[in-house]
């Protein structure tokens, strides 16, 4: 009888401790399911921002291609004005140097020049011209 009433005691002494184990794993499951609740009500609302500023972006990224596109066709455009102004001006000089105007050479014989309208010297005034090219007007 005294080996029974020892198991009895045993036993009641091993009820107590899972049921004291079972009430700290109960409280320690009950923090951890309110921990979850509140960190899945937080991730719920960062979800919904996050879903907010992701279309904010798209519509922000639309509105940058466009303005990157103007921006292209600006500078393309800026790009060919200096290239043609460039191609121009060296055309046009080359353009001179083959075929400009005579170069014309004066050179007087007198002892004086009077101004235009004023009196001629005696004997006259000889004028040698001299052009580099052949058939020049002057």
């Amino acid at each position: 009888e005294e080996v029974l009433r020892e198991e009895r005691m045993a036993q009641a002494r091993m009820e107590e401790q899972l049921s004291a184990m079972t009430r700290h794993l109960k409280g320690n499951v009950q923090a951890i399911h309110a921990t979850l609740v509140q960190d899945n009500a937080r991730l719920g609302v960062l979800d919904n921002d996050l879903s907010a500023n992701t279309d904010n972006l798209s519509k922000v990224n639309v509105k940058v291609d466009a303005q990157r596109a103007a921006n292209r066709r600006t500078t393309c455009f800026q790009c060919m004005t200096i290239l043609f102004v460039t191609l121009f001006f060296f055309g046009t000089f080359f353009f001179m140097r083959l075929f400009g105007k005579a170069a014309v050479l004066i050179h007087a014989e007198a002892p004086e020049l009077t101004p235009f309208g004023g009196p001629v010297p005696e004997g006259g005034v000889t004028l040698t011209m001299q052009t580099r090219t052949k058939k020049a007007k002057v």
